[in-house]
């Protein structure tokens, strides 16, 4: 996470420049011929920000038979309940074994 991107300056690139014969009129990127290039890296990022993430298993470090288990998020680290589809904490998509 962390990431600053504006989701509607990517949208509203992306709905210029799809449109065929388009020449960046009313782009929202800076147009200095490389608006195009951050565009496309804001969208893959924006996309891979939706990418699920390994669910981690985490235990309180005591001996065996105390040892408490639970499973925190790939992402941002916080707890969550097995078989949660998403972070409740950073929204992350969460995938299980």
């Amino acid at each position: 996470m962390g990431l600053s991107i504006d989701r509607e300056k990517v949208i509203k690139g992306l709905e210029i420049h799809i449109k065929p014969n388009s020449r960046c009129v009313g782009c929202p990127y800076p147009n200095n011929g490389l608006c195009g290039d951050q565009l496309y890296h804001d969208a893959l990022a924006l996309l891979k920000e939706q990418e699920a993430v390994e669910a981690r298993k985490k235990n309180d470090g005591k001996p065996q038979p105390w040892t408490s288990w639970w499973y925190v998020c790939g992402d941002c680290g916080q707890e969550i309940e097995y078989h949660d589809r998403f972070c409740r904490w950073c929204g992350r998509p969460v995938k299980w074994e």
